[in-house]
């Protein structure tokens, strides 16, 4: 095996930095932006008027005030908020473990792996942002 290649459990993974960068900018289906419109309806008071049989009328008019609001969670926020969770993950799996006496545990099998290993590493498997490269470097 090349040195440049990391081997675990038999098996030669890599990171598809493509479906990293998908993962981090590709709109998902329930983000989008909504635009909402309200009219509002209210009474205008007008000057009073005196008509000739003395009575005092004070007459209406409507006046109408429309608002309108965009909303958008399609944005940098969530996009950033993707890249520090895949990140994250990746950083589970590169960062190496210790021992008690300070020596770097050895992990070569699943059964060696943590569970934040073992969530991190199925999570990136299944989104496809780790890759299976075992047959390209035979």
């Amino acid at each position: 095996m090349n040195n440049n290649y990391i081997e675990f459990d038999g098996r030669v993974y890599a990171i598809d930095m493509d479906k990293f960068m998908k993962f981090v900018s590709v709109l998902p289906a329930n983000e989008k932006d909504v635009d909402t419109t309200i009219t509002q309806v209210y009474g205008k008071e007008q000057y009073s008027e005196y008509h000739e049989d003395g009575d005092q009328s004070t007459p209406f008019d409507l006046m109408t005030k429309e608002v309108t609001e965009s909303k958008s969670n399609n944005n940098d926020v969530f996009n950033n908020l993707r890249y520090d969770f895949a990140r994250s993950f990746l950083n589970i799996l590169i960062s190496p473990t210790y021992n008690a006496d300070g020596s770097v545990n050895q992990q070569e099998t699943e059964d060696d792996l943590l569970f934040g290993q073992k969530l991190a590493f199925n999570t990136l498997l299944y989104s496809g942002i780790l890759i299976d490269i075992t047959n390209i470097v035979e």
